[in-house]
């Protein structure tokens, strides 16, 4: 989720266990702790396909809390002149580590929590990654527990019941994409359209409203929205599959390879042709408007010359090309939310 959400969540986890042993410092190595998997971030330094591929990479795995933990937590113990036990730093900084990509499993981003065994993305779909109904219970406990900083056993089981609030909303979120799954499936079937693959993801800040897509057998790709509140009839949006030989000789290059499996094989293909050059877009199809549920945020483009070799691969981000149409997706969004799609 993003930094904010993040580093409130390290700080929310210190406050729960630790505060009360180690002092206030606990709650800045809970920030720090919990803010710290992001780093990789300056892997875009070196390209954006090394983004790709460690972004949410070895610094979100399941290992990296456990060998981070003891060197973070005996760093944070002497700057904060050996107060308390070393182990009880060590636990705060491992758990603070460890929430954050636990956390972003939940989003549709895709996070290797497997690395360096296994290259996986796993998504659990329950959240977008911003939610202010998943971040606002833990900032208010995090003030209140302030306010009774003079009681720190009140605001540690304050803090405590919100981080068990704010799980039980991501299994909420969870629960609720199986459901949304689940009837984009029946209502594809009674249409005749059998599917290979279906997701759910919420919209933005909210997990009322739903973006659907589908994979059929034929390799067309459906895309809608749908309330979990309203329960509507989806409107699907259908972007036949592309049959061509460019999208065989894009996959030989590496990163077109890079960019399928950080989409986690949800790619949808278009051709643009001129004189000059032929194009081949490859859209990450996990991503799309309220307004055109088709229409991605970002993919890759590859340019053949005119003998149909590969002359470059480069990644796009589509999202500066709507802003005009941003007040109208944001009315969109609200509208989808309370009155239905």
């Amino acid at each position: 989720m993003d930094l904010i959400t993040q580093g409130i969540l390290g700080a929310a986890v210190a406050e729960a266990g630790w505060r009360h042993k180690l002092g206030k410092g606990a709650i800045l190595a809970g920030i720090l702790f919990g803010l710290m998997p992001d780093f990789d971030v300056i892997s875009s330094l070196w390209g954006p396909w090394a983004s790709i591929v460690h972004h949410r990479g070895f610094t979100h795995s399941i290992f990296f809390a456990p060998l981070m933990a003891p060197i973070g937590g005996y760093v944070a113990w002497r700057l904060s002149k050996r107060r308390g036990e070393l182990t009880s730093w060590m636990h705060c900084a491992f758990w603070a580590l460890l929430t954050h990509p636990l956390l972003d499993v939940f989003t549709v981003y895709g996070t290797q929590l497997l690395t360096p065994l296994d290259n996986t993305r796993f998504s659990l779909d329950g959240v977008s990654i911003i939610d202010p109904l998943y971040t606002f219970p833990l900032l208010f406990a995090l003030i209140l527990a302030w306010f009774f900083k003079t009681k720190p056993r009140l605001g540690q089981r304050i803090t405590q019941a919100a981080l068990i609030l704010t799980t039980l909303y991501l299994g909420l979120g969870y629960m609720t994409a199986q459901n949304a799954r689940q009837a984009t499936q029946t209502q594809l079937e009674r249409a005749d359209v059998i599917t290979s693959r279906v997701r759910a993801t919420p919209t933005m800040a909210n997990l009322v409203l739903w973006r659907v897509f589908a994979e059929d057998t034929q390799g067309d790709l459906h895309a809608g929205l749908y309330s979990v509140t309203k329960k509507n009839d989806i409107t699907f949006h259908t972007k036949k599959h592309l049959e061509s030989t460019l999208i065989e000789r894009a996959l030989l290059d590496r990163r077109a390879q890079l960019f399928k499996w950080f989409a986690q094989d949800w790619v949808s293909y278009r051709v643009e042709e001129s004189a000059s050059q032929t194009i081949l877009y490859m859209d990450d199809a996990r991503y799309g408007g309220v307004l055109d549920p088709l229409k991605s945020m970002w993919g890759a483009k590859i340019t053949f010359d005119e003998e149909l070799n590969v002359v470059n691969v480069e990644r796009v981000n589509y999202r500066g090309r709507n802003t005009d149409d941003l007040g109208d997706e944001i009315d969109a969004l609200w509208k989808g939310i309370t009155e239905g799609p």
